[in-house]
């Protein structure tokens, strides 16, 4: 919710809403595969425009492994870091490396 205007303003799109927040952990060995967060045929139950992530544990500290990886024109990894926002728009490919220490612990929501 109250990010919502700002991350609009950042892409440059109206957003009139958002799923929901929800929390995903990620154990040893979790991952996601490459994946989008968008399709045409999912439009109408699932409008996403914008994918949100903010990480609640750090690499180094509570977990190893387990960035985000973006596939932007180039290649870009977020390494786990609390207090993170990471935003894109959801059809952009996607994944999580695999966590190989501790947990990942992020909070994930898709502005419509």
């Amino acid at each position: 919710g109250r990010i919502r205007p700002e991350i609009a303003e950042v892409f440059g799109i109206a957003l009139r809403g958002d799923e929901g927040p929800g929390f995903l952990r990620y154990r040893i060995g979790g991952f996601y595969r490459r994946h989008l967060d968008f399709s045409p045929e999912w439009d109408e139950r699932f409008p996403r425009r914008i994918s949100v992530v903010v990480f609640l544990t750090s690499a180094g500290e509570q977990c190893e492994g387990g960035s985000l990886r973006v596939y932007l024109p180039e290649v870009r990894e977020v390494a786990p870091r609390a207090g993170t926002l990471v935003a894109f728009r959801s059809e952009v490919p996607h994944e999580v490396l695999p966590v190989t220490s501790g947990v990942r612990d992020v909070v994930v929501d898709w502005f419509f």
